[in-house]
């Protein structure tokens, strides 16, 4: 297999060589290793985005732990809790993750009328305030 660069053509071998990585065959084995430079040069980007790299990945944590809260309720209440996001015309996931409405209200509220209670959600000023978290 032959690799198309901007400048030249080049072999994989060589394409993966300059990209820093060293490759070794041993026994029909194929390992691939980074070099010094790569390494570094990772650790440096880390070490630069460490603040991002903690709040995404906290994130996400906390939206694996709403969708595990989420996976509790019956498919009553779930379906009670998306008429609801619907009714408001906002994401779903987003109420839960914003602490809008959480689990505890969705249990005990899912018998009324999702509308109603959107209508109060809204009554309240929830989505200036769901607004007002997503400017930050």
């Amino acid at each position: 297999m032959i690799l198309t660069n901007q400048s030249h053509t080049t072999t994989p071998l060589e394409y993966l060589s300059h990209q820093g990585l060293t490759l070794i065959l041993n026994n029909n084995q194929l390992t691939v290793k980074p070099s010094e430079r790569v390494t570094s040069d990772i650790v440096g980007y880390i070490n630069t985005h460490k603040t991002q790299i903690k709040e995404q990945l906290l994130r996400e944590q906390q939206i694996n732990e709403k969708l595990r809260q989420l996976n509790q309720l019956t498919p009553q209440q779930e379906n009670w809790f998306y008429s609801v996001a619907e009714s408001l015309n906002y994401p779903a996931m987003a109420l839960l993750q914003q602490e809008a409405i959480i689990i505890e209200d969705i249990i005990e509220l899912y018998d009324r009328n999702p509308q109603i209670i959107a209508q109060c959600l809204i009554a309240g000023g929830l989505l200036d305030r769901l607004k007002d978290v997503d400017k930050c």
